[in-house]
């Protein structure tokens, strides 16, 4: 007997696999390389060294801050001591004159400290950039210095590959754009592993259509798969 019933339309394509954390690490301060504590395929976690930088140089700007610092907090002391006093003997030997400039250089000593104590920690961040920290959990991609190297603000250290997230890209045929929404179901395979699949949902529907490949790319994040490597390809069947 023939009967109408609900059919799902099911599209397949091969995507590839990407980390949603790969950032490549560049220097932020100058200095020459010196130590190096990872290299391609290294696994370090989120906050470990991965190189060092000779950062004599951002020593002594803080220390020299510092010093500012504590010369500009011993002006400032003396100079609330001697507020305080002209306001003891306002009535006596101190005119308003002399208690209001004193006010007013205590103000500006207030000041300069205040900006003493910025310039100091910018120069404590300085000497921190100089050990380059990963910022997840990751495995090192490649290195791209070595020691010896000089290195300024912007060079770049290493690629890593994060740990802590990966998603599928799908391109889709321009023609199904109109159809293509988050929540749609999506099984995926990868090669390495016939016969085990994967199942997800759609969470991202990229707005642009490729301008290579005239394709629609589909996000698909997999929070719970980390053994897939980055880069890698993706079978996906798309209901």
């Amino acid at each position: 007997v023939a009967a109408r019933q609900r059919v799902d339309a099911v599209e397949t394509t091969v995507g590839r696999v990407e980390a949603t954390a790969a950032p490549a690490l560049a220097a932020e301060t100058s200095g020459r390389v010196v130590r190096l504590h990872v290299d391609g395929g290294s696994v370090v976690r989120k906050g470990q060294v991965l190189a060092e930088l000779d950062g004599e140089s951002q020593r002594l700007s803080v220390a020299s801050a510092r010093a500012g610092v504590e010369r500009l907090e011993a002006l400032l002391a003396n100079q609330q001591r001697t507020v305080k006093r002209y306001q003891e003997l306002r009535s006596k030997a101190v005119s308003e004159s002399m208690l209001e400039e004193a006010i007013a250089q205590e103000s500006a000593r207030q000041a300069e400290l205040n900006d003493a104590r910025a310039r100091l920690a910018e120069a404590e961040y300085r000497l921190d950039r100089t050990r380059i920290k990963s910022p997840v959990d990751a495995i090192v991609e490649r290195r791209l210095i070595s020691v010896g190297d000089f290195v300024s603000p912007g060079t770049p250290i290493v690629t890593i590959v994060g740990r802590e997230g990966i998603r599928a890209v799908l391109p889709f045929p321009e023609r199904l754009s109109g159809q293509l929404r988050p929540g749609l179901d999506v099984t995926l395979e990868q090669p390495a592993r016939p016969g085990e699949s994967v199942t997800g949902t759609v969470t991202e529907v990229r707005p642009m259509v490729g301008t290579n490949n005239r394709a629609v790319e589909v996000l698909v994040d997999l929070p719970g798969v980390s053994d897939w490597p980055a880069g890698g390809s993706v079978t996906a069947r798309l209901v």
